[in-house]
Parts: C-alpha cells; structure tokens; sequence
C-alpha cells in the first residue's frame, strides 16, 4: 500500500491509501494545530459541538437519518493529542460504491457529508446555538472530572504534566474545566473560524474505491476557507526534562497504588533507529512475555499490572505499575534491575525472535482494519515523515542486538512519580 498525497491548497492535502482487500471507504478530515494554552479548551469543545449537528442536520435524530440514508455510514469526531500537536479529527466511512444498490457515488457522497459537518455548522451571526453550547459545555466539565476515575492514565497524565512542565506536551487534551465557563456562542465561532484559518488539514482517504474521485468535491467545498488562511506549523519542542523533584508522592482517594517511571533516551533517538527501539521497548515492557511482565508480575509477584511504553513523538519512555503501596520499593529495585539486565545485554537471541514476531503479527494485520491505518498514517504526517506499516516492519526485522543495547543504555530515569492511597501503610 502506498500513500499518495496531492496538495489541494495551501496548508491542505488530500492523502490517499488504496486497498482492495476493503470493502468500504473512510475518509477523515484532520485538522492539526500546535497545543496552546489559550486554544485548547475550546478546540476540544468544538469536537464535540461539530460532532452533533450541522446546519444540514440540525439535530441528533436528522444526522442519524442522513447516515441511515448513507447504507448505515458511520460518523465520528473526536479531539487528539499527538506530540505538540491537538488534532480534531472528523471521519465517515462506508461501503464502497460497487455495493450500493443503484452503483451511486457514495463515497463522493461522503466527502460532501463530511464538508458539511466542518464547513456548515449549527451557527448564526450570534455564534453557535447557545443551548447546544451549553449542553455540551456540561458534558465537556463532566468528562474532564471523569479523568479522574481512570487513576492508572491520572498517574501518567500527572507524570507527563511534570516532565513537560511548561511546554505544550503538558497541555491536557480536553484543556481545563475552569476555562469553560468564558466561553460563550460568540467566542466559541470565533475559536472555530481561527481553527479553519490556523489548521494543517489533512485529509485521508482509504479504501478499496476509485479514491481520486473525492478530490474535485474536497477541493470545490473547501475553496470556501481558503481566502485568509494562515496554517501554522506542526513543530515538536517539547523536550523530557528532570523536575526539580525527582521523586514525587501524591495521595487520592483510591485503593490501588499507582508507581509511573519517566526515563528519557539520552541522546534522543534517531528515525534510523526506530526499528530498535520498538523491539527494545517491547521486550522491556509491552508484550505479554516481556521482561518486566515476566519478573515483575509473574515471578515475583510485585504489581497487579506493568507495562513499559515510548512515546516517539515527545521522546518520553514511560513504565507504570498498579500494585500495593507495601510493595513500591521492591517494585521499584525490581524494574531496575530488569533495565540494568538490559543494558547490559542479558537477554537472549529466542527473546530477541519472539518479540520480533510479535511486533510483525502486529503490523501484518495492521493492513486489515482502516481504522488502524487511518491513525498511523496521521501520525506519520504530523510527523514529518511516512514510513508504511511494511517499511516499518523491514525496520524491526533487521534490529540487531547491538543496537538494542544502545537504545537501553541511552535510558536515563527522570522522575519517579506514585499516586497512592491516603491512609497508604506509611502513614498509619
């Protein structure tokens, strides 16, 4: 499969995956801004306001309607965060054409659907519906407290928000609950006309059908915003940095501790790299036969769950554990020990081939779901770079030992960060 990219306008492209194993089509429409501290509440708010209704289809029941009449299409939008970078992503997918009942254009049906969604919101010259703001400005505040009941990705947000302290990777996704109460219908339409201006977009298109097809509509429907566009670029400054505080104990209401390790590669990791540093990363930590799995969990029964990830886009490793707060230091001693094993080559060649096999499974299958492909292909862009599934594969299957080495000895620890219980056993 190879991705073929044809600017429409400035700071616009059309990106285009053909696959003819697929029976549908998904098309999404990205746009990409820098996070800010000023923009990202907001942004995050018109993923859910665009994501409900449009001038079309003004309310829940009439989108609903329209998707039925699209062969059950199905429609999403939703708010990311990659890197530096907050995407708010608007997709559709549906059957390919060659299975409608009268051969119609569906997927250019799509595509306009889509343009309508983005471009023809639920506004006036007063702003959005103030009702349907309200509303979702509710829903926002409740989803923002509700991060607060998944306490294992509390504990990395918590991590992250202090090895990033004051750079935009420290910026939560959904902003914060304090800032929505400013925002108003009127300054929520211009939040929105400052994303059109300011947005990267980029579009994606996959599938089995005649993709091409969608260019002429896409480029006619989206000449409307061309006129004062000024699309910032996608850089990515945030760098891992050692808080003053390296050991950190927060303490909430809960009955699991949770023990997150930031350690950053130092030097950074380069793209020439990357096939190492998926198969060192999976054998540390993010495979069911990893070694801190294995050790940690298994024999020695330490944590309830562990696992070990790399961020390549912010640089930043992470190792987070759930376990009891009793058993953070022997926890602790045995996640490093397992690195320093690591870095100093005690692993064997059989380690080395099953995580390889595990890591290619994985993007061997990767081709069978669009909605697989879609994302990794927007995270290839933002990025810079457009490695597919299969180069990326071709990577991992020549990772030597040596270089695996290297990455593992690159690993600096820069902060250990534990959210435990209240009355955890210290205090008592």
């Amino acid at each position: 499969m190879e991705l073929k990219t044809v600017p429409l306008y400035a700071g616009i492209d059309l990106h285009t995956l053909h696959d003819s194993r697929h029976v549908s089509n998904r098309l999404s429409i990205n746009l990409c801004v820098p996070l800010q501290a000023d923009t990202v509440t907001p942004y995050a708010l018109l993923g859910e306001i665009l994501g409900r209704s449009s001038q079309k289809y003004p309310t829940f029941a009439a989108l609903n309607r329209r998707l039925y009449d699209l062969y059950g299409s199905f429609y999403d939008c939703r708010v990311s965060s990659l890197g530096d970078c907050q995407v708010l992503t608007l997709m559709v997918q549906g059957i390919d054409d060659r299975f409608c009942l009268e051969k119609e254009p569906l997927l250019t049906q799509l595509a306009d659907f889509l343009c309508d969604m983005l471009l023809c919101p639920c506004a006036d010259q007063n702003g959005f519906d103030a009702q349907l703001v309200e509303v979702e400005k509710k829903n926002q505040r409740d989803e923002i407290a509700a991060q607060l009941n998944n306490k294992r990705a509390w504990a990395l947000q918590r991590a992250r928000e202090q090895v990033f302290c004051g750079q935009p990777a420290a910026i939560p996704r959904l902003g914060w609950a304090e800032t929505l109460d400013a925002i108003t219908p009127a300054s929520l339409y211009s939040s929105y006309r400052r994303l059109l201006r300011e947005a990267s977009i980029h579009i994606i298109v996959s599938g089995s059908g005649a993709l091409s097809q969608v260019e002429e509509p896409l480029r006619r429907r989206l000449s409307a915003i061309t006129a004062d566009r000024r699309p910032l670029s996608i850089c990515h400054h945030s760098v891992p940095t050692a808080p003053e505080k390296t050991e950190q104990l927060e303490e909430m209401q809960m009955n699991q501790t949770k023990l997150v390790f930031c350690l950053a590669p130092c030097p950074p990791f380069t793209a020439q790299q990357y096939g190492a540093v998926r198969v060192a990363m999976a054998l540390l930590g993010s495979t069911p036969f990893s070694r801190l799995f294995v050790n940690v969990r298994e024999k020695e029964s330490l944590c309830y769950y562990c696992d070990g990830r790399y961020n390549r886009l912010n640089g930043l490793t992470t190792i987070d554990l759930g376990l009891d707060y009793k058993d953070c230091a022997r926890a602790e001693k045995a996640v490093m020990e397992q690195i320093q094993a690591l870095q100093a080559g005690d692993f064997s060649d059989s380690e080395i081939e099953d995580t390889k096999k595990y890591l290619l499974g994985g993007f061997a299958s990767m081709g069978d779901s669009l909605g697989e492909l879609d994302p990794w292909y927007l995270a290839q862009i933002i990025e810079g770079r457009c490695q597919s599934p299969e180069q990326a594969a071709d990577q991992v299957r020549r990772a030597t030992r040596e270089e695996m080495v290297t990455v593992y000895r690159s690993l600096k620890p820069i902060l250990r960060y534990t959210l435990a219980e209240e009355q955890h056993p210290e205090k008592e």
